[in-house]
């Protein structure tokens, strides 16, 4: 009786935390969206000054720093509630626990990989995503590549040259909800 008393506030600590984890994770990424948006709005403006002054445009920003992260852009998920999350520039175990992070490739070279942690605000749900479900990348410069889904597998902790090679514009992965494996969709640019 005492071992099942002690794993019910044990499994009722780590969903409080995970619950702790979770809001922190959802509020800082819905202030660094509208950080970024901030600064496209900007950019237009300043790129518009600057073609009515001069016609010519100042090479557009790859990443932006925001409070001593980089990121590269917003990815956008409509059929998720039209979920919207910040992306880091690089893949570490501080920067996953902010935001979802690019983990190889970009956008312009149609091989981006980005991957994040499995919490309801992050990649969480990227299991209700199916073949043929379409998302957003929205690159620093304002440019936006829209994908369509062509596949979901799993793929082992081990298979890392697998996830970031391939014939795909875009991959998104997360943890599955047991640790285990990796969920992983793939998508091509339309």
């Amino acid at each position: 009786m005492a071992i099942a008393v002690i794993m019910l506030l044990g499994a009722g600590s780590l969903q409080i935390y995970n619950n702790y984890e979770n809001s922190k994770v959802e509020k800082d990424a819905e202030e660094v969206v509208a950080k970024i948006e901030e600064i496209y709005i900007k950019q237009i403006k300043q790129q518009q000054e600057e073609n009515t002054q001069q016609n010519e445009i100042d090479e557009p920003k790859e990443t932006v720093e925001i409070e001593g992260y980089n990121y590269i852009g917003l990815l956008s998920i409509p059929s998720l509630d039209n979920l919207t999350l910040p992306v880091i520039n690089e893949c570490s175990d501080k920067n996953l626990k902010k935001s979802i992070c690019r983990y190889n490739g970009t956008a312009e070279k149609g091989n981006l990989v980005i991957g994040g942690h499995n919490y309801r605000y992050s990649f969480g749900r990227l299991s209700k995503l199916n073949v043929g479900s379409i998302v957003y990348f929205k690159n620093m410069e304002g440019k936006t590549y829209k994908y369509k889904c062509t596949e979901v597998l799993t793929l082992s902790p081990q298979d890392v040259y697998e996830l970031q090679t391939g014939n795909w514009d875009l991959t998104l992965f997360t943890c599955t909800y047991d640790n285990r494996n990796r969920l992983t969709l793939r998508f091509e640019q339309i």
